[in-house]
């Protein structure tokens, strides 16, 4: 278990802070315009990702569970309250790898279940850190720490990435859209790639 002192460090505050204006927000999303609440997590998304880097790194959990502290219920109204804010932008063009692994392609995803996910996360991080005690604390903020690092930190930058041009280049997502399915189709498979075709780069050339 981490020190104390760790534990309820400033940065930690302050990333306990952040969670909870974030998951706020959420929450009171339907008093918000579509654009009053982008405009929001533009500015909270970056100070969220900074505080994250900055969580004490944790070796030992003191439970050999994941405490799970938010109801499905719970999440099913968030997941219409973020559906309905995001409104036709819900749906963004993204770049991930195919079933195979081995190659790149354009996949389309729910800006609303990014959202959620990420709600899911920080508002579990902050009622187990909440309860108070050294094993909760200790828990919390290595589960989170290690879903940062695994998946919810490069989420954040990709909603961030999509949320900066539904606010500042509007068009730039239909462009971005044509562009990449451009670039899929001109891409080459890795079986087809001839080695030999590299010859004539292996060595110098006098001139």
């Amino acid at each position: 278990m981490a020190k104390i002192e760790e534990l309820i460090s400033q940065k930690v505050k302050e990333f306990l802070i952040l969670s909870d204006l974030y998951c706020q927000w959420v929450e009171e999303s339907g008093h918000l315009s579509s654009e009053e609440f982008f405009e929001k997590m533009l500015n909270l998304f970056p100070k969220i990702y900074l505080r994250a880097l900055s969580l004490p790194q944790i070796e030992v959990m003191y439970s050999a569970d994941e405490e799970q502290l938010i109801g499905d219920r719970e999440i099913r109204k968030i997941g219409i309250l973020l559906k309905t804010i995001c409104a036709s932008r819900d749906s963004y063009p993204t770049v991930g790898l195919n079933p195979s692994g081995r190659q790149y392609m354009i996949v389309r995803k729910s800006l609303s279940e990014s959202l959620s996910d990420l709600y899911l996360e920080l508002k579990n991080f902050s009622l187990w850190y909440k309860q108070g005690t050294l094993e909760s604390m200790n828990d919390s903020i290595k589960i989170c720490a290690d879903h940062f690092s695994a998946s919810w930190g490069i989420h954040l930058v990709e909603i961030l990435r999509v949320l900066h041009e539904f606010c500042f280049v509007p068009a730039s997502a239909d462009l971005l859209e044509e562009s990449l399915e451009e670039s899929a189709e001109e891409s080459v498979e890795d079986e087809d790639f001839d080695p030999e075709e590299m010859e004539d780069f292996s060595e110098e050339k006098e001139i």
